[in-house]
């Protein structure tokens, strides 16, 4: 194998998550309402309790490192999802591609969605 077809594999899997995630409208809707759900939700906590601006940043840190990672693993697995809920998981067992093109593709966009997310999360916080 060479690495032009090793890297069109994984683009066609790339641009499947993101043609699938881009109808779905929950998928987007979900990409934005949790993540800023949880960063306003842990900021409105910290001042209530009235922590120091040590605490504060540790606490949304720790929160935006949790969707953030969440977001991406979401994708990941999502990719499988895909297939068993449009009933082509057998489509994939035919096709000339293995698990690697699979995961590094779900992987790829889910590296994209994290760092939507994440500059979200960092305009808000």
């Amino acid at each position: 194998m060479n690495w032009r077809s090793e890297a069109g594999r994984v683009y066609a899997f790339a641009h499947r998550n993101v043609l699938m995630a881009s109808r779905n409208v929950f998928f987007v809707f979900e990409l934005t309402f949790w993540p800023s759900v949880g960063v306003l939700s842990i900021g409105l906590m910290t001042r209530f309790l009235a922590l120091d601006p040590g605490m504060t940043a540790f606490l949304l840190v720790g929160t935006m490192a949790l969707s953030t990672v969440q977001v991406c693993q979401l994708d990941v697995s999502y990719a499988v999802l895909f297939d068993v809920w449009s009933k082509s998981v057998k489509h994939q067992f035919l096709a000339p591609v293995e698990v690697r093109h699979l995961a590094l593709g779900s992987w790829l966009v889910g590296v994209g969605r994290e760092l939507t997310v994440f500059g979200l999360q960092a305009l808000l916080s």
